[in-house]
């Protein structure tokens, strides 16, 4: 842990290291890589990662194959549910500046609920 603020890190320390926060919130290197992820070119990778930094992602996190609503494509449906915790609303807050939501978003809702298409051929052509 560092000393207090110097900068400087104790032995066994490294840089960029992140501590898992005791609550389950989500790190500052978790928001950043949710950020910065290429999730035009790996949607799939990033939506793994999503359920594995989500809380409660047994219940908010949801995946359903089906059709896209406009051109009724196969897909998956990727929903996502804050339950109002402050630490999935960080997620989304991030998540938000990712072309991921610009090509993906179909809708969101009153009570912190979001939903996904991405087409099951998406990257294979």
């Amino acid at each position: 842990m560092s000393d207090g603020g110097s900068g400087e890190k104790e032995e066994g320390e490294e840089v960029g290291e992140t501590m898992p926060d005791h609550d389950g919130y989500p790190t500052d290197d978790e928001l950043e890589k949710v950020k910065n992820w290429d999730g035009i070119h790996d949607p799939w990778g990033l939506i793994d990662f999503l359920e594995s930094i989500w809380h409660w992602s047994n219940w908010g996190v949801e995946k359903k194959k089906s059709k896209t609503e406009l051109l009724k494509r196969p897909c998956i449906k990727f929903y996502l549910h804050t339950g109002g915790w402050s630490g999935n609303e960080s997620i989304i807050e991030v998540l938000r500046s990712n072309f991921f939501w610009r090509i993906f978003w179909v809708s969101s809702r009153r009570g912190g609920h979001y939903e996904f298409e991405i087409p099951l051929d998406w990257g294979k052509n």
